[in-house]
């Protein structure tokens, strides 16, 4: 309680220098709705974000911190009508970001932070059907790779240059495929899959359509969630029907794509979160209804250890 009540004097104390320290950069929009800026995303010099205007509608904005800064970077539906955007990412000074100005069309585009002039890489018809799945830039040697989801409803892996002219397809997923989470990992491109027939997938590209292949599929009805890069391996979790919800390992093959460690054997599930890395250690929260139990890992089984039993646990961990 002594703790408690210390925290709180120090943040009274402090509150009035933190106000002090926030200030209005610039007025947007002047009306009381205001500019309600979102995807705000920020590089070491510059930030970007949209914002609302009664000039512009939303569109994208640049600014450096300072009021002479900060101004728009292009106003693509042109007059008060706003644009939609997805995928804004910052990749060294260079921003990638889609729009849509109706139902029928999404526009690919990057812009320089440092003299920022749009250049439009790639207009795509959808028939409506854009998806949140598009995107997810991730540079991998002289090029950005993104997803796109086509007016056939596939998916396709596609990478830039930056140019129009340079920016093309690489691999076309079959029906019901939805990659995402895409990262570069031994000199090759790595990302999950997941399709309708209830198969989690590990998949790799090395930029060529020839070179996109699926590494492993996991047999279950539930699909994967998030993945992590640590020392050297993949670590996702995922659900083959047998031993539940479980941390798996890969190191980009098929024959290292395997269960880690069974943490509640058998088919009961333990639900495991990557949490994060930290020092030498990969930590895992442990969910089930009846407790939550943070695990640590330096990646072998043997190293693998409780750290905290947040509640009690009515059945013992396999470690």
């Amino acid at each position: 309680m002594k703790k408690k009540n210390c925290c709180i004097l120090l943040l009274i104390t402090l509150f009035p220098f933190l106000l002090k320290s926030q200030f209005l950069v610039t007025d947007i929009n002047k009306s009381a709705v205001g500019s309600d800026p979102s995807f705000v995303r920020a590089s070491l010099e510059h930030f970007v974000f949209t914002a609302l205007s009664d000039q512009y509608g939303r569109e994208l904005f640049i600014s450096n911190g300072t009021e002479s800064g900060t101004k728009l970077i292009k106003d693509i539906n042109v007059g008060n009508a706003s644009s939609q955007f997805w995928g804004l990412s910052i990749i060294d000074t260079t921003c990638y970001f889609i729009t849509s100005i109706d139902a029928e069309a999404l526009q690919y585009w990057r812009t320089s932070l440092k003299n920022p002039e749009p250049v439009l890489l790639k207009t795509f018809t959808v028939n409506g059907i854009a998806s949140g799945q598009n995107g997810q830039f991730t540079k991998f040697g002289d090029h950005v790779y993104f997803l796109h989801r086509n007016e056939n409803y596939l998916m396709e892996l596609w990478k830039t240059d930056g140019t129009p002219e340079g920016t093309t397809r690489v691999f076309e997923f079959g029906r019901n495929i939805f990659p995402s989470q895409l990262s570069v990992f031994k000199n090759q491109l790595i990302f999950l899959a997941e399709n309708n027939a209830g198969l989690s997938q590990l998949w790799k590209s090395d930029g060529t359509s020839n070179g996109t292949a699926l590494i492993k599929s996991v047999d279950n009805q539930y699909g994967t969630f998030e993945y992590t890069v640590f020392k050297d391996t993949i670590y996702f979790v995922a659900n083959d029907g047998i031993s539940g919800w479980e941390l798996w390992q890969s190191d980009g093959t098929a024959s290292g794509t395997k269960l880690f460690l069974d943490l509640i054997p058998g088919a009961m599930s333990v639900f495991p979160l990557i949490y994060g890395c930290f020092g030498n250690n990969l930590f895992l929260p442990l969910i089930r209804c009846e407790w939550c139990q943070i695990v640590a890992t330096e990646g072998s089984v043997l190293s693998t250890q409780l750290v905290k039993d947040i509640r009690l646990a009515s059945k013992a961990l396999a470690l």
